[in-house]
């Protein structure tokens, strides 16, 4: 769900229309402007693969996520740690870069895809089931002002088996142009 308070406008994208299920690009107005495009890729009888639907999302959508305020976010089913998807992983994470997009949380820690030391998925109970499938991926000149955080752990641990992501990019840098 994409949800916000009644100080912003949120208006959905001509895009949506005909978009992979659970995808959908909005740009969100009032005392910050940017651009969201909110995804959780599930696997349907015309794409069978996570990869299929991600690469299919960018393919509709470059136009928009290369507006330079641009928030690309959700659980993305997609990971080099994950069984098969080592290559596809790196070819969406490419893809990304090409539109001028870096996921967020990588880009602040320095820490490799398939290599984060704080995981956003718990596949089970070992460690070994936990890695990281959710994204916050972001405009790239957005990073020197922003700051992530996964709220692991606790009562999330309780609530899902998904982590929250929070992605805080400082006002002045999305305020409206005049």
């Amino acid at each position: 769900a994409v949800i916000a308070s009644d100080t912003f406008d949120i208006t959905p994208h001509p895009a949506n229309e005909g978009a992979p299920p659970l995808v959908g690009g909005f740009s969100v107005r009032g005392r910050i402007d940017f651009d969201l495009l909110a995804a959780w890729p599930v696997k349907t009888r015309d794409m069978s693969t996570y990869d299929q639907i991600l690469m299919s999302t960018l393919d509709r959508f470059s136009d928009f996520l290369s507006s330079g305020k641009t928030i690309l976010a959700g659980d993305l089913n997609s990971s080099t740690r994950v069984s098969g998807q080592g290559a596809s992983h790196r070819r969406f994470v490419n893809r990304t870069q090409s539109i001028g997009l870096v996921s967020a949380y990588h880009a602040l820690t320095g820490e490799a895809h398939g290599e984060e030391t704080t995981a956003t998925y718990l596949h089970g109970p070992k460690e070994s089931d936990r890695f990281h499938i959710d994204y916050c991926f972001t405009s790239e000149r957005l990073i020197p002002d922003s700051r992530i955080e996964i709220l692991d752990g606790g009562d999330w641990e309780k609530l899902s088996d998904h982590f929250p992501l929070v992605l805080d990019i400082r006002d002045e840098v999305l305020a409206p142009v005049p």
